[in-house]
This record gives structure tokens, sequence and C-alpha cells, in this order.
């Protein structure tokens, strides 16, 4: 079989209502995904939820992207977003739960 383009299979996927455009795209993209997000958390179990949760919201966003041919550029900026977001958040969360035990 020969090897479909992202924009291919993410038409697979939304026109054709078919699976497998999207389990050939998670295949292709999630090494790197959670390559990504181990550099930010360290952390091989929470690399593996984030990695997770990114591909649920994939999932959820597939539709909104314009150019079906740039969906790794996509792809990784939802990915390094999401990362970001949550370090800023554990990074709120731990000054928040100093400044409450200081008072």
């Amino acid at each position: 079989m020969e090897r479909l383009s992202d924009k291919e299979l993410i038409k697979k996927f939304l026109e054709e209502k078919d699976v497998s455009g999207f389990e050939m795209l998670y295949d292709r993209y999630v090494d790197k995904v959670y390559g990504r997000c181990l550099s930010f958390t360290h952390n091989e179990s929470l690399a593996k939820d984030y990695t997770q949760e990114i591909f649920i919201n994939v999932l959820g966003k597939m539709s909104s992207i314009h150019d079906r041919e740039y969906f790794s550029t996509w792809l990784y900026t939802l990915s390094y977003r999401f990362c970001i977001d949550k370090f800023r958040a554990s990074k709120k969360s731990v000054f928040e739960d100093e400044f409450d035990e200081g008072h």
C-alpha cells in the first residue's frame, strides 16, 4: 500500500468517516509528540498522559485544520502550547501552595 499524505489521511477520517485515517496519523506522529512532552515533563508517565490528551484534543479539532498539508506543523504547535500551558499551570499551583502554607 502506498504511503498516504497527511492531507489524504485527514480526508479519509473526516470525509469518509474511516477511523484508520486517524490511526495512521497517530502512528506517524505519536513518538514525536511523546518526545516533545517528555522534553517538558522529564517524566515518562506524565509524558504519556500528555500525549494521549493531545491526541484526544486533535480528534476534537481535526475539522478546524484549514491547511491540511501542514498537519504536522499544526500538531507540533498544538503539542507545544499544550505542554506550555501544563507547565505554567504546575508552576502556578506550586506558587499558590507555597503562598497558602505561609499564611
